[in-house]
């Protein structure tokens, strides 16, 4: 039912990152190694397009996002757990910032992203 689920999720929105995630876990699960490795190669797309946007780390250069989700799953892809979040418009631009700190090391970091297409731009 997750697969059904996700494969109706991606027929209207293609970019969609947990629904990629879900189908490439349903087919792994079933074996199905040709889709599984499609959505694999899909998803490492899908990331690799947000995660070489930027580098997070200023406002300047921070990761270009889609849609709200995006952001939580790069931040987990990054090990990191959310302590605050804001938001700043700077030289006309949206930012979503957060402040993180990496689950292994436990050191703290901001974490921007450009978030303009929320708004339309």
């Amino acid at each position: 039912s997750a697969l059904i689920a996700a494969e109706k999720i991606l027929e209207k929105n293609y970019v969609d990152l947990d629904a990629h995630m879900t189908c490439l876990i349903s087919y792994e699960q079933l074996k199905n190694d040709k889709k599984m490795n499609f959505h694999s190669y899909v998803l490492d797309g899908l990331m690799g397009s947000i995660l070489n946007s930027g580098d997070g780390t200023s406002t300047t250069t921070a990761y270009k996002v889609i849609c709200i989700r995006e952001e939580y799953i790069i931040l987990s892809f990054l090990g990191c757990r959310v302590l605050e979040q804001s938001c700043s418009v700077e030289r006309n631009h949206h930012y979503d910032i957060f402040k993180v700190e990496d689950v292994t090391t436990k050191k703290q970091r901001m974490i921007y992203f450009n978030i303009d297409i929320f708004f339309g731009k």
